[in-house]
């Protein structure tokens, strides 16, 4: 449902006065309330804020998620075993369906490059479906409801109210109760009563926690049309989770591919795609708790601007501190520390992985459970998925549909194993846990 936010400018990242938001209940993935973000819903955008921008086009946003609403999802009941073959490897699902149907859901459409188009976020459902269909288990209807197409997201018509604010809602004003219906909400009256017995003083005092945040500004980027790049920008923090994504002005110059944080937590890593030329800028989001900060860096795509065909290594003058704090408010100011910002052309390539090795190095350690461990962090929080779908699949190493911290303990567990000698390939010490 809708929900009008008025007169509570703290409770708005921008400042803004009056605006709406949207919560619904996800019955596809966490069956929970949650809210929309860089989301089209209802036919209307949601921004980063959780804000909806009337006027925005569908054509403004491509790349961002839908949320729909009562859509027909397929509900399998089936079972699956895994067989590793000695001979490559590599792990064999064997599935069995007991039973196909569909039942109407409300739905978060994230969409995924390797597809080219969305997908629910569904995960290990959605991998396993895939297979199923391949292994002609499965009617092929079944995964056409979970891939969104360009042209049926178009005909969908995500941005056919994007000109009409919502009429009905619920209000959040700071004087009707929480949840109250637009309709319902009470009129305001102010009531003056003189006492000479008794005077009572309240006093409220209100505390922020401040949460320092540490960046390097990416310098000038210029590229070539048609390439890929990835740029890094070193950041420290002191909060137990920080939140990054990447957004570029104009979608049709640059396209971004992923924005996430290195193994170490030390750096952000930006991957995008040039498009055509032109300039743009790309905004860097920063998350903290209930504060978002931001980073932009130009982006300058030219074919006579050649681009390097090795590394280069820029270096900047500038750090920025920003102190974030839960009232939303932030400080900056400059300091002479100096970082290196690395930027390189790069392209990706499927990767198969094993069971437990997230980054494929071959070694099963604790950098692979920290990467699970940021996976399902992002995944509690409503956001899409980092994972490719066979990182997907090592990541579940228990093997129970769901990426959490108890994959992350197992790794750990199976890590400290290996270091004090033991020889079990996981498989064989998963199965002797």
């Amino acid at each position: 449902a809708w929900v009008k936010i008025v007169g509570l400018t703290s409770e708005s990242v921008r400042g803004i006065e009056e605006c709406f938001t949207y919560f619904y209940h996800d019955e596809a993935f966490t069956n929970k309330l949650t809210f929309a973000a860089n989301s089209w819903i209802d036919g209307r955008y949601i921004d980063m804020y959780e804000e909806y921008v009337p006027g925005e086009k569908f054509e403004d946003h491509p790349h961002s998620s839908i949320t729909l609403l009562d859509y027909e999802m397929p509900v399998i009941d089936y079972y699956y075993s895994i067989n590793n073959n000695s001979d490559t490897g590599e792990n064999e699902y064997l599935y069995t369906v007991n039973s196909a149907s569909t039942e109407k859901k409300n739905v978060l459409f994230i969409y995924d490059y390797e597809l080219d188009g969305w997908r629910p976020n569904i995960y290990h459902d959605y991998d396993h479906i895939i297979n199923m269909t391949e292994q002609g288990l499965l009617d092929p209807k079944y995964l056409d409801m979970i891939q969104l197409t360009y042209d049926e997201v178009l005909a969908l018509e995500v941005d056919r109210n994007t000109d009409t604010p919502p009429t009905q809602y619920y209000l959040y004003d700071g004087s009707d109760e929480p949840g109250t219906w637009f309709d319902a909400a009470l009129t305001t009256t102010t009531t003056s009563t003189t006492s000479t017995a008794t005077t009572t003083t309240t006093t409220t005092t209100t505390t922020t926690v401040t949460i320092p945040i540490e960046y390097t500004p990416i310098p000038d980027q210029y590229a070539e049309p048609g390439m890929k790049y990835t740029v890094t920008m070193p950041v420290s923090y002191d909060c137990p989770y920080l939140y990054c994504m990447a957004i570029p002005a104009d979608n049709s110059i640059v396209d971004v591919i992923s924005c996430n944080l290195t193994d170490d937590n030390k750096k952000i890593e930006i991957m995008y795609k040039t498009l055509t030329e032109g300039e743009t800028t790309i905004e860097i989001l920063l998350g903290a708790e209930n504060t978002y900060l931001t980073v932009p860096f130009n982006v300058f795509v030219s074919a006579q601007n050649t681009a390097p065909t090795t590394a280069v290594t820029t270096t900047t003058s500038s750090s920025t501190k920003a102190s974030a704090s839960t009232t939303a408010s932030t400080t900056t100011s400059a300091s002479t520390t100096s970082s290196p910002v690395t930027t390189s052309p790069s392209t990706t390539e499927p990767i198969e992985h094993s069971l437990g090795d997230i980054n494929d190095d071959d070694i099963v350690d604790a950098s692979d459970a920290s990467a699970i461990l940021k996976e399902y962090a992002a995944l509690s929080t409503g956001s899409p998925s980092t994972f490719s779908i066979s990182q997907r699949m090592a990541a579940d190493v228990n093997f129970d549909d769901v990426i959490d911290a108890s994959d992350a303990s197992t790794v750990l567990r199976y890590y400290a194993y290996r270091s004090t000698g033991g020889e079990l390939d996981i498989m064989k010490f998963i199965e002797m846990a």
